[in-house]
């Protein structure tokens, strides 16, 4: 199982120990947004896709969606941001390590959720990434597909590595998480 901080060993960098870096990437987004983020950690679930690990850094509320005044948008787009708005909703923040960059592969890693108190997660694979400024790392969310309810103390993410440069099937090296636990008490992993 990966490390959740500290040094690892990436196969893509030809055996040589890479540094996770700190999490100001992460930190500057969510400051500049203006929001907070309800529980924070540092864990590097492996290389989720090819040349990239994924660092999950928190979860937080979703922001509310503003559409661009524009002269026409498409019925389905107004409609999912509009139900998007009135649905409260948490999202996952995560850093791709090193950066993404226009020559990387689309992140199409994902997961699914679930709780101790049976919440049903909508499984929408929904969010955005920077996926051109490179650098150490690049700042990314994915839509839990819900709000994690009060009662809820622990927190499943069920870990899908992504697609190669060819569009298969990627089989991240190990070592990986299969999934993230997050006690919701401790706002801590536990897995």
């Amino acid at each position: 199982m990966p490390p959740t901080t500290g040094t690892v060993s990436v196969p893509w960098c030809q055996n040589r120990l890479m540094e996770v870096p700190d999490r100001s990437v992460t930190d500057h987004y969510v400051g500049a947004s203006g929001r907070v983020l309800d529980y924070t950690f540092d864990v590097d679930l492996g290389e989720l896709m090819p040349g990239h690990h994924v660092i999950a850094r928190g979860i937080g509320p979703a922001p509310k969606v503003v559409l661009p005044e524009v002269a026409e948008l498409p019925q389905d787009i107004i409609d999912n941001v509009e139900r998007d708005n009135r649905t409260p909703r948490d999202q996952v923040h995560f850093e791709h390590v090193p950066g993404l960059t226009r020559d990387s592969v689309t992140p199409h890693w994902s997961f699914t959720v679930s709780d101790d108190v049976g919440t049903e997660y909508s499984g929408v694979d929904e969010g955005a990434y920077d996926g051109q400024s490179g650098g150490a790392a690049t700042h990314a969310v994915r839509e839990l597909g819900g709000k994690v309810p009060r009662q809820a103390t622990r927190l499943t993410l069920h870990l899908i590595p992504g697609y190669d440069m060819e569009g298969s099937q990627w089989h991240p090296p190990e070592p990986w998480r299969r999934e993230l636990v997050i006690d919701l008490r401790s706002g801590r992993p536990v897995s």
